[in-house]
């Protein structure tokens, strides 16, 4: 009993100290970069346990935003979680620097990371600033367009995607079959790597089939935007599933893309091509933006199908092409009520409706016969058709087929009171389950139509027709006011002025886009050029003589000199910025003045009240200097 508590204290003792042996994570996006580009720097935990990293000796680099980022994963009922602090840098000097070890609470240091940093840029390049001028430069504040668009763009992270990583596979029966008889074509993804959307490029109806495209139940990708609802409604229909299979040793998770009901239109052997599909892919590593993502193109394996011609013997006379496993039926109701009632007047307008169901292709089954007998013809008219149909996929027996039904509704109205019969409505089909010819007919039916047939509107005779006023009146003959034009039209200035708007508009659009492009392509030499009038602005806001109009100039004064020399501001004092100044062409009495101005404004800064008495001459003396530096160094500020 002693000795059980002994160990459960030792326990609670160590067990700070046991997570104080492992070790914090860290990653870069890049470890060969240019100066001109920018750095993520990823430091990963399991879980804070004191606060986040301490950044304060890291050299080379500035830090330019941050994110804090937690995460939670849940595999195989396994739940993980993880804590992430993302850093955006920016190098400050050529060469090869060090990402020391970085402290975090709870947690041994992370390992050092060396970057290499070159002149100029290695990443990609900024958007083509010569592109077409007469696309909008501003993105859409719907967020609409192309879902892959983003990931095709050159400015991704792509991780690598080989071949055998990710395939589309054609699932088909590799069996004979008769023309019209349905086959099932299935497209499945496999793939090692996480898929995030797929969707075929074209779907064009290929030469020598008929296809119809089948609803499937289980593409995760296709049920963004749905409801609860319209999910379970899709998750409840029949079909193939996701799921995990084994390929030469190799597991793969594999989704159902495509699934096609095809049907040869003539006899012989043929070739079903495959689709081709955009499948996007997710990376392992992540970026300040997100996983890094890219798309690939596969291109599904052709199908041969073999179709054998319909027999000769037996084909009925009234044979349409109709192939499949069908039932038919026929029913007769009022226009606006309920199937079933088939009690109308003389003259009242009924519907025959009539259902084809089945396995087939039903839309290539042709209309239905009606019947010819000539006791039905003198006591009923019959109406051209409304058609509809509702196909999918069927469960037959243990396997699926593509099916539904075909629905006619025929508009009839009976001639003459009684009761009157309506013969059967045929249909001749081929059933490649039986292999024959089938003639399939509907039930006769009874209609009960009350009273004598009514007459229909303007039979009972001549009509008088009432004259409201008198007849067409001539036109006036052409007045002294209208003939033709004195002299040839000539355009005004205004019209010449609405011809040239387009041209100057999409002018002015190409021109901010170039210039967006080349400040986001060349942000030290936009940031040089705009040195002088941001410092020329904030110093004229300096108001008052106190310790924060001290600062206000100082701060000028340094931001200043940052950009016109190129760096960062933090780590200037008064000698280096004077000593650089000179390096970059700046008279060395210029150079005296500024430092002095930099070293008066940081004392004023700290000064107690009233001894910042000279803040207000000093915004105007610094606002001359810039002046002054801008004329000495022209172009060449970026030399030092």
């Amino acid at each position: 009993m002693r000795r059980g508590f002994v160990t459960a204290f030792l326990a609670v003792l160590l067990a700070p100290s046991v997570h104080a042996q492992e070790a914090a994570e860290a990653s870069v996006d890049a470890d060969h970069i240019g100066i001109e580009d920018t750095l993520t720097l990823t430091v990963s935990v399991p879980e804070e346990r004191g606060g986040a990293p301490a950044l304060s000796a890291l050299a080379g680099f500035e830090v330019l935003g941050s994110q804090r980022m937690s995460r939670t994963e849940i595999v195989n009922f396994q739940m993980t979680r993880a804590t992430e602090w993302i850093y955006r840098l920016r190098p400050l000097a050529v060469g090869e620097l060090t990402i020391p070890e970085i402290p975090v609470p709870g947690y041994q240091p992370t390992s050092p990371i060396r970057v290499r940093v070159e002149q100029g840029s290695l990443r990609p390049a900024a958007p083509d600033p010569f592109a077409s001028p007469f696309s909008s430069p501003f993105s859409s504040p719907f967020g609409l367009g192309d879902p892959f668009d983003r990931l095709r763009r050159r400015d991704q992270p792509v991780p690598e995607v080989r071949e055998e990583d990710v395939f589309i596979r054609a699932e088909a029966p590799d069996a004979e079959v008769r023309v019209g008889e349905q086959v099932l074509v299935l497209y499945r993804l496999w793939s090692r790597l996480p898929v995030f959307a797929a969707a075929p490029v074209e779907l064009a109806q290929p030469e020598g089939f008929w296809t119809e495209e089948v609803e499937l139940p289980d593409v995760p990708w296709q049920e963004r935007g749905l409801s609860g609802s319209e999910i379970r409604e899709r998750r409840s229909l029949p079909g193939p599933r996701r799921e995990r299979r084994t390929l030469n040793g190799v597991a793969y998770e594999t989704w159902p893309l495509l699934m096609r009901a095809v049907f040869p239109t003539g006899a012989g052997e043929r070739e079903l091509p495959g689709p081709r599909f955009e499948i996007g892919i997710e990376g392992a590593r992540r970026s300040f933006f997100g996983p890094e993502q890219t798309v690939v193109v596969r291109e599904a394996p052709a199908v041969t199908i073999r179709a054998e011609p319909l027999p000769e013997a037996g084909r009925p006379a009234g044979f349409t092409g109709a192939v499949g496993d069908y039932r038919l039926r026929a029913e007769v109701r009022r226009h606006g009520s309920a199937l079933g009632d088939r009690t109308a007047a003389a003259g009242e307008a009924l519907v025959l409706r009539v259902e084809l169901e089945g396995n087939g292709n039903l839309r290539a089954a042709g209309t239905p016969v009606l019947p010819e007998e000539p006791e039905t013809r003198r006591a009923v008219r019959f109406f051209d058709p409304d058609a509809s149909s509702e196909t999918g996929l069927r469960e037959e027996g243990s396997g699926l087929a593509f099916g539904g039904r075909q629905i006619w509704e025929f508009p009839i109205v009976p001639e003459a009171g009684g009761v009157r019969n309506i013969a059967a409505v045929t249909l001749d089909v081929f059933n490649p389950r039986t292999g024959a010819y089938e003639e399939l007919a509907s039930d006769p039916l009874q209609i009960r139509v009350e009273g004598a047939p009514l007459a229909a509107p303007g039979t009972e005779g001549p009509v008088g027709v009432e004259r409201f006023g008198e007849d067409i009146r001539y036109l006036k003959p052409v007045g002294p006011a209208t003939g033709p034009p004195a002299g040839p039209w000539r355009p005004g200035a205004l019209f010449g002025l609405s011809l040239a708007l387009p041209v100057l508009w999409n002018l002015g659009l190409l021109a901010v886009r170039r210039r967006r492009a080349w400040r986001e392509a060349n942000p030290a030499e936009f940031r040089r050029l705009r040195a002088a009038r941001d410092a020329q602005r904030a110093l004229s806001r300096v108001a008052g003589d106190g310790p924060e109009a001290a600062a206000r100039v100082g701060d000028a004064l340094t931001e200043y000199a940052a950009a016109r020399l190129g760096g960062s501001r933090h780590g200037f004092t008064p000698e280096s910025v004077a000593r650089r100044l000179e390096d970059a062409g700046a008279a060395a009495d210029a150079a005296r003045r500024f430092r002095a101005l930099l070293s008066r404004s940081e004392g004023a800064r700290f000064a107690a009240s009233g001894g910042a008495g000279q803040a207000g001459s000093d915004a105007k003396e610094a606002a001359e200097l810039v002046r002054e530096l801008e004329a000495q160094l022209g172009r060449r500020g970026d030399a030092g």
